[in-house]
């Protein structure tokens, strides 16, 4: 749990001395406590003092990255600080990806990887594209579930998703793709295990699926146990009512309560084959 002001201060130097430019080390405290300010601001922490004092001067929500940012197509969520959109501003706006089965043909997939790369559109003087490529598994083996894998990155330079459950098919993909930092979808109660050993040896993040928030919150603590910590959370809901209560649980208790095991960035799937409906569902 977040340590108080009171808590922070006993850490401190307790000088006074001003050079973190608050005038005294209370008032320096108060504002670490309330995520306002970073404890590195104080240049005279002992090394114990700040490892004790990380966890306060982190943000309630973890900043996780999809991507390579050599390549220059790293996707950056996360990192919130405010329980309402209008208090901040947008720093790290949501991805948006793009589903390719890997049933498809290889007709079907050029097409659609041309599909993905057009489009694009321009509004009020900004870009705006896909983010990602979200490749599901489906019934390939995993040397062509890592052929797929390689084919959609380099034509589409956007970095991917993996959506296999199965660690056996995940790993032939990571041995090409790896050094991209696909996203690793998704470790659960039952194979948290072996999916959080491969985001760890290939230093990918990792997304984890429970079908309760309290299931969630007990995995990232096991998974972080293992040395896993670059997390997204999918609370398993396919509903747009339940999504939003989901979701709105999750941001508050990360954000306002400050809950360690729950203060991660999220992903959720639409559901419903109108396309008209599926652009609601997705805004909501």
């Amino acid at each position: 749990m977040a340590l108080t002001g009171l808590q922070i201060y006993k850490l401190l130097p307790r000088t006074n001395c001003g050079d973190c430019n608050f005038p005294t080390c209370m008032a320096f405290a108060m504002q670490v406590a309330a995520k306002r300010v970073s404890v590195n601001k104080c240049p005279h922490l002992s090394e114990e003092a700040k490892v004790q004092l990380a966890e306060a001067s982190a943000p309630p929500m973890k900043l996780v990255s999809i991507g390579n940012q050599n390549k220059q197509n790293k996707l950056d969520i996360g990192q919130e600080t405010v329980l309402f959109r209008h208090k901040e501003k947008f720093y790290h706006p949501t991805g948006v990806a793009i589903l390719v089965e890997d049933s498809l043909t290889n007709d079907e997939l050029n097409k659609q990887i041309n599909s993905i790369n057009q489009l694009k559109f321009t509004r009020v003087g900004e870009e705006i594209g896909i983010n990602l490529v979200a490749l599901q598994h489906k019934s390939t083996s995993g040397e062509e579930y890592a052929h797929l894998a390689e084919k959609i990155a380099e034509e589409t330079n956007l970095p991917l998703i993996l959506i296999c459950q199965d660690p056996s098919i995940t790993e032939p993909a990571l041995k090409v793709i790896g050094d991209g930092k696909p996203l690793i979808y998704s470790a659960n109660k039952e194979n948290f295990e072996k999916m959080a050993s491969l985001a760890k040896n290939y230093n990918c993040p990792l997304a984890v699926y429970g079908e309760s928030l309290e299931e969630l919150a007990n995995l990232t603590q096991s998974i972080k146990k293992i040395g896993v910590d670059d997390l997204i959370l999918d609370p398993g809901t396919r509903k747009t009512e339940s999504a939003i209560q989901d979701l709105t649980k999750l941001r508050r208790l990360a954000v306002e309560k400050v809950f360690r095991p729950l203060g991660y960035p999220t992903i959720m799937f639409t559901s419903d084959e109108d396309p008209f409906q599926e652009i609601i569902q997705a805004s909501t």
